[in-house]
């Protein structure tokens, strides 16, 4: 399975949602994933593909444990916790126009 599809396939599988995926990654970022409850911890490298989201599934396979909700760009720069991905987010605005580059 191309990376693509296998982030096509993770965004149903926690979110629900189905769509276009782009063929390439628009960026990339790195986290520490836990293990178990220990603490244990390995670095991660999360490819990010834009998906153009054509529906939305009300239940999904792991719609039992996720909430999926939806926000503006500017939104989920305020809420998520995640250095890279919020810079990824950050960037996209500035390409898409909706932030000033200053």
């Amino acid at each position: 399975m191309t990376p693509a599809k296998a982030a096509a396939r993770e965004a149903y599988e926690e979110a629900g949602v189905r769509g276009r995926i782009a063929g390439r990654a628009i960026g990339r970022y790195m986290y520490e994933k836990r293990l178990d409850d220990r603490g244990v911890s390995i670095p991660c490298e999360v490819r990010v593909f834009l998906l153009a989201v054509t529906g939305q599934s009300k239940n999904w396979p792991e719609s039992k444990e996720r909430t999926a909700r939806w926000f503006s760009a500017a939104k989920a720069v305020a809420v998520v916790a995640d250095d890279g991905l919020r810079n990824l987010i950050l960037q996209l605005q500035v390409l898409n126009g909706t932030v000033s580059s200053r």
